[in-house]
């Protein structure tokens, strides 16, 4: 009879590690893709193709091509990431729409440094991302959210951008 009891206390105690890891990790992986992952269109359909089951070859290339405008931005960015030395390789891992039209539009303080400057520019808009995400992955299991019209956002994003940069 006592290994029955050890036995279910046993099953009875992996089945809450396995709720407590899953409650954990549902929490922790957007933070954690925020991080190796800096492209909102890339998370949004990453999520998809894993679900799915695809391949991961077939995931880089998607994700290759849904983020090729950012070999465009680079392109424009080249003559002032020669000069970033240390911060050149972050510089172009975390080049996004929203940091692409801060360094375009905006001017290196006279006192700053300009590679720090970009690259302080890009490591706040990753932090807030991964911090957004993380908030969002809370805030998304207390408050129920309506999706409808969200997926004009980027779209919405890229208007602005564009209309600014005219």
């Amino acid at each position: 009879m006592a290994t029955v009891f050890s036995r279910a206390g046993i099953d009875w105690d992996t089945a809450l590690m396995a709720a407590l890891i899953y409650r954990v990790i549902y929490y922790v992986i957007p933070g954690i893709m925020s991080v190796f992952i800096y492209a909102g269109a890339a998370q949004f359909t990453v999520i998809g193709l894993f679900a799915a089951g695809t391949p991961l070859t077939a995931i880089i290339l998607t994700e290759a091509l849904v983020n090729i405008r950012h070999i465009v931005y680079g392109l424009s960015l080249i003559t002032k990431y020669k000069r970033c030395g240390k911060w050149q390789p972050y510089l172009i891992f975390s080049l996004t729409d929203e940091t692409y039209s801060l360094l375009t539009t905006s001017d290196v303080p006279k006192n700053a440094e300009e590679a720090s400057f970009y690259g302080l520019i890009s490591l706040f808009d990753h932090s807030y991302w991964i911090t957004g995400s993380i908030i969002g992955a809370l805030i998304g299991q207390v408050i129920p959210f309506d999706l409808t019209g969200v997926d004009f956002s980027l779209t919405a994003l890229f208007a602005v951008l564009t209309v600014e940069q005219l």
